[in-house]
């Protein structure tokens, strides 16, 4: 069942590992945060994950697991996924250097911003508000 009550908790823990790794300097703490969230589906902690692969920041560079997680973050439908793909794409790092797939990367990218909008509301302020919120749905 969609949008039940463990896939809230889920999201609740996959927050609670997000504001973990943003607020903790040690990059190995900070990835391992990441991931912990990003195996409870949170979309811009697997962004995170790949582009700390790909920079090596936390870890040693993989190329390989950077791929893995945008593609993860795209499964996520998180568009952020298709722009960091892209440029993979676009510099050949893991892939065959393609500036045509790059080119296709970049056009799924191109998405309504009040999704991303939205992940920044439930990321930043849920927790906050979350009483607020069932409140004003409980009166609609």
């Amino acid at each position: 069942m969609k949008g039940g009550k463990g896939e809230l908790m889920n999201s609740n823990k996959a927050n609670e590992y997000y504001k973990l790794a943003l607020n903790t300097k040690d990059s190995k703490k900070r990835l391992d945060y990441l991931i912990k969230a990003s195996n409870k589906n949170h979309k811009h902690a697997t962004l995170l994950v790949g582009y700390a692969y790909e920079d090596g920041d936390g870890t040693s560079p993989n190329d390989e697991l950077a791929i893995k997680y945008y593609k993860k973050a795209i499964k996520l439908n998180y568009p952020l996924g298709y722009e960091a793909l892209g440029m993979m794409y676009q510099l050949g790092n893991g892939v065959k250097q393609s500036n045509l797939t790059a080119y296709k990367y970049y056009k799924k990218a191109k998405t309504s911003m009040a999704d991303l909008n939205m992940l920044l509301l439930e990321t930043y302020f849920y927790d906050e508000i979350k009483n607020e919120i069932e409140d004003s749905d409980d009166n609609d």
